[in-house]
């Protein structure tokens, strides 16, 4: 089962979504969230899920400030988010656990 998660009250950060789940299966519950970089195509099937899972909570923070976004959140050479212009975030993740938080840059420097 594919859990929302509340925001933990020492977050400032204005968006922030997150998820848990329990097993590895729960992770098809999860939209598409386009297509994978290509640098994960070696990827193992628990790196993808992890991978997908952050990118879908910060798609869901995203959506929070912008409504309307329909895009993807990127991937920079060095692997960090390639957020979209005006805003600053961040993505964890781990086995079971995936949040993002995002920020307009015009009043964050980074989350």
């Amino acid at each position: 089962m594919l859990i929302p998660l509340e925001a933990p009250r020492l977050l400032t950060a204005p968006y922030f979504f997150s998820v848990a789940w329990d097993t590895p299966s729960d992770m098809y519950q999860i939209p598409d969230i386009g297509p994978l970089p290509e640098r994960l195509s070696a990827a193992t099937p628990t790196r993808i899920a992890e991978f997908t899972a952050g990118r879908f909570c910060a798609a869901k923070a995203i959506e929070a400030i912008r409504p309307h976004w329909t895009g993807q959140v990127g991937m920079n050479p060095d692997g960090s988010p390639l957020w979209p212009h005006g805003l600053v975030g961040s993505i964890t993740h781990t086995q079971g656990f995936a949040a993002a938080a995002v920020a307009p840059s015009d009043t964050w420097q980074s989350v």
